[in-house]
């Protein structure tokens, strides 16, 4: 029994942890730094730094669906599913797709039907 609390920590601890460190990762003065700097060593750094934030993504999101698709889970479990992916959702669109703006592109959409 304890080590199956230890595999119920560790995916919780996935799905808590991985997408507000994923964000951490993608924060705007930590990739602006980065980026300004030149040379090999910051380079393999923000490389490295993309690397990690593409793992965390992929684990909170892996998490995440679990939590959210097995039946019979109580409400925490789920919630905490759906944390992981807003969050590493989150993430991505803060990494690699900065341009994109859904929300607003939809919120222009409605004020030009009304």
């Amino acid at each position: 029994m304890e080590s199956l609390a230890i595999v119920v920590l560790i995916l919780f601890s996935i799905a808590f942890f991985a997408g507000p460190l994923a964000i951490l990762l993608s924060a705007k003065k930590l990739t602006q730094r980065l980026e300004s700097k030149g040379g090999g060593g910051f380079k393999f750094i923000n490389l490295l730094r993309k690397l990690t934030l593409v793992i965390l993504v992929i684990l909170a999101l892996t998490t995440g669906f679990q939590f959210l698709t097995i039946s019979g889970l109580p409400l925490i479990p789920r919630a905490t599913g759906l944390f992981a992916i807003v969050t590493s959702y989150i993430a991505l669109r803060r990494e690699f797709f900065p341009q994109t703006f859904i929300v607003g592109s939809l919120l222009r959409k409605l004020r030009k039907d009304n």
